[in-house]
């Protein structure tokens, strides 16, 4: 997840693997798959991505907003 900025070096290392795998445009369910957790899990750490992105009221895609974050 080195191509994240370095402000979001808070981020978990699940929470990395997620990010890149929902960067790849990957469903919760391929997510799941590839890394051996539930789909529970992973909207888990894709609401805690959410949080600390200050996300929680936005519309706005966490694929999107991860991309942002990619460039800066």
């Amino acid at each position: 997840m080195s191509r994240l900025s370095v402000r979001e070096a808070h981020f978990t290392s699940r929470e990395r693997e997620v990010a890149t795998l929902i960067m790849e445009g990957k469903t919760s369910k391929e997510i799941a798959e590839r890394l051996s957790l539930t789909i529970k899990a992973v909207d888990f750490h894709s609401m805690n991505l959410r949080k600390k992105l200050r996300m929680q009221d936005s519309t706005q895609s966490l694929q999107s907003k991860l991309a942002e974050h990619e460039t800066e």
